[in-house]
C-alpha cells in the first residue's frame, strides 16, 4: 500500500528511505508524515479527541 502511494506520487527514492509512518498499536497506517493522512483518522465534525503532532527538521 505504501509502495503504491510513493510510486504514484513520484516520491524520489532518497525521500522514500526517510519516510516517517505513524501507525496505531494494531499496525494500521494513520499518516505518511508530510504527505497524507488515512481517511479513517481525519478530523470530522463528530471528532471528539485530537492528537496534534508536529515534525520539525533540524
Amino acid at each position: 500500500k505504501i509502495s503504491d502511494f510513493v510510486i504514484d506520487e513520484k516520491i524520489p527514492l532518497h525521500e522514500r528511505n526517510r519516510l516517517l509512518v505513524l501507525v496505531t498499536n494494531r499496525d494500521e497506517i494513520v499518516w505518511l508524515c508530510g504527505y497524507r493522512i488515512d481517511d479513517r483518522f481525519k478530523i470530522t465534525p463528530s471528532t471528539r479527541r485530537v492528537l496534534k503532532l508536529e515534525i520539525k527538521t533540524a
